[in-house]
């Protein structure tokens, strides 16, 4: 077996297949890193057949002189559970990476040692990957990226997807339809308005989102935007209208309660309708401001996906400040949820979460996502294989990389 260098159709035939693909393993993910002033190389291993048995894009940059350091973002296309394969292809591509010079490579991968539902039960562990890592003389390292956690959905039908969801996530979207919250998508043109929202979420700059657009463009890996807007006559109508309803049944309740005995079920009707009139004269009052205040409608919440040939990844989303109450990022992720597995969509990630758990948004954010009836999954921390061991050592070599898509 030996390492041989693929072209990009080569490898985008492979990755576009691989059970491990993911979208930093594309060339479409390379092209946007060459824009950083990153060299990149597509690597795979063969066997005797010319069969190609695993692979992997490496983004490198010079540390001195001749002398690189790569990244093999979102890791090896490769059964990390599967430790020959693992241990061959490690062995090779040192050889490789030690002929071109590289002094270490780091390695981001994206295979699940761990899995658990809401009530913390376990789902999935492969916790023997990280041995197998190890017993290869990985080297695990902290890095800057949140992408230890992450929030995962599979979806069966919609059906059960709601059904799945829970009481708080229901009312949520519930009171967001009757606002009259629409969902739209977004294009190029949009991208100021998209980080105008996003941008205390993000260390990124605005160019980061332009070139995530102009090189995810593929049908196979296309990065999109996505808007939800209130629409405040829409707003006025509803709630009008909820109020009118449920008016009406406040008044036969009355009738009811003046000509018979009332019962204790007659009664709770009416205290309960009454509750109702009462949120709804609110909604109502809320919608006149809205419409006073925003005639031709708000922005009030933006995502970004990454849409590849086998799940949906949930960027970054963002809100209107002034309007996070409404909390319209949830609707607006359960309607593309919902629209993406019309077109056949099963696996949808619903974004990363801070690497510290002791991070005070980490359990905000972990819980509403986790509402969606999704699972809680971990990955391994970064690696470094180790090419040229006495410059590794030296102490001036930076040992932890980062890059734009921290």
């Amino acid at each position: 077996m030996k390492i041989i260098e693929l072209n990009e159709i080569q490898f985008r035939n492979y990755s576009r297949l691989h059970s491990s693909r993911n979208y930093l393993q594309t060339v479409e993910y390379a092209n946007m890193q060459k824009i950083y002033d990153f060299d990149v190389s597509y690597v795979g291993l063969v066997d005797e057949e010319d069969k190609l048995l695993s692979a992997t894009m490496i983004i490198n940059k010079k540390v001195f002189a001749k002398f690189l350091y790569g990244i093999a973002p979102g890791g090896f296309l490769i059964d990390y559970n599967n430790y020959d394969l693992l241990k061959t292809f490690v062995k090779q591509l040192k050889k490789y990476l030690y002929r071109h010079d590289y002094i270490y490579l780091q390695v981001e991968p994206r295979c699940i040692i761990n899995s658990a539902n809401k009530k913390m039960g376990t789902v999935y562990s492969a916790t023997s990957i990280i041995n197998n890592i190890k017993n290869l003389g990985g080297i695990f390292v902290p890095n800057n990226l949140n992408n230890k956690y992450a929030v995962y959905l599979d979806v069966k039908d919609e059906k059960t997807l709601y059904n799945n969801f829970s009481r708080s996530l229901r009312r949520t979207i519930q009171d967001c339809k009757d606002m009259g919250i629409a969902i739209y998508k977004g294009d190029n043109t949009n991208i100021d308005e998209f980080y105008e929202l996003i941008k205390k979420k993000t260390t990124q700059e605005i160019d980061y989102y332009y070139n995530f657009s102009k090189c995810f463009n593929n049908p196979n890996n296309m990065f999109e935007i996505y808007f939800a807007r209130l629409e405040p006559e829409s707003y006025l109508n509803n709630a009008t209208a909820l109020l009118n309803k449920e008016q009406k049944k406040n008044e036969k309740l009355n009738k009811k309660m003046q000509n018979r005995v009332v019962t204790n079920g007659l009664l709770n009707q009416k205290i309960s309708s009454d509750k109702r009139v009462q949120k709804y004269n609110k909604k109502l009052n809320d919608a006149i401001n809205m419409y006073e205040l925003y005639p031709n409608g708000i922005i009030v919440s933006t995502c970004a996906i990454i849409k590849t040939n086998n799940e949906i990844t949930f960027l970054i989303d963002g809100y209107e400040e002034k309007l996070r109450k409404i909390r319209a990022s949830v609707m607006l992720r359960y309607e593309l949820i919902k629209e993406f597995r019309k077109q056949g969509y099963t696996k949808f990630n619903l974004g990363f979460l801070p690497k510290d758990k002791s991070n005070v948004n980490f359990k905000h954010i972990y819980d509403v996502r986790m509402n969606f009836g999704a699972n809680f999954v971990e990955f391994p921390d970064a690696f470094h294989l180790v090419i040229n061991k006495i410059l590794y050592s030296l102490p001036t070599l930076p040992k932890t990389q980062s890059r734009s898509d921290s």
